[in-house]
């Protein structure tokens, strides 16, 4: 488990209000890309509401998205902080779709 993500609220207030958001079918990206002293690498927060499920379909859903920014999300975004905000719709949706979803969200963002 990588130590470098946002945790605090304050992180995640920045992010939400200064941020740039994407929307796609099965989440709702926020990206702060702004240079942090002394890191290089990007941070990742995680948020899948108490409205998608009860807690083991939150946390397995918490852990599909972690594995999709572990492999591929931080290559394509560096220096920012990161919010993954989980949809709804994300209940019904396979680990490849999710991962297609929010890797053209990703890219989309590193173009504009």
């Amino acid at each position: 488990m990588s130590k470098e993500g946002l945790k605090k609220t304050n992180e995640f207030k920045r992010v939400f209000s200064q941020g740039n958001r994407r929307y796609g079918r099965y989440v709702i990206v926020y990206i702060l890309s702004e240079q942090r002293e002394g890191s290089g690498g990007s941070r990742a927060g995680f948020i899948v509401k108490k409205s998608i499920g009860k807690a083991v379909q939150r946390n397995k859903i918490k852990r599909i998205l972690r594995e999709i920014w572990r492999l591929e999300g931080k290559e394509l975004i560096t220096g920012s902080d990161v919010i993954i905000l989980a949809k709804k719709e994300i209940t019904e949706a396979s680990f490849t779709e999710i991962k297609q979803d929010l890797i053209r969200l990703l890219e989309k963002n590193n173009t504009t």
